[in-house]
């Protein structure tokens, strides 16, 4: 963002000095990870088999998974060894 004469004038006062030919720069946004590819990860990183997605609860503010097929749903990963897949409330 180019600096205005009157800051300028103000960050001189102060002792700041400003370079107006450093190159600006450019900030692109990008995007961490694909959306798609997240949904099939559970939360320990573990590829969920094809038939079961995760769906964030905004209640418990924690992730669920849930068969795409059976309709059921488990509080943990359907690998874990403690997970109970029940049919929804």
């Amino acid at each position: 963002m180019p600096v205005t004469s009157a800051l300028a004038a103000r960050l001189a006062k102060r002792g700041i000095k400003i370079n107006k030919d450093a190159p600006k720069e450019e900030i692109f946004a990008e995007s961490r990870s694909d959306p798609k590819e997240e949904s099939v990860i559970d939360e320990f990183g573990e590829k969920l088999p094809s038939d079961w997605d995760k769906a964030w609860d905004s209640n418990y503010e924690c992730w669920y998974y849930w068969n795409k097929i059976s309709r059921k749903v488990a509080w943990l990963p359907p690998s874990d060894p403690e997970c109970e897949i029940v049919l929804p409330a």
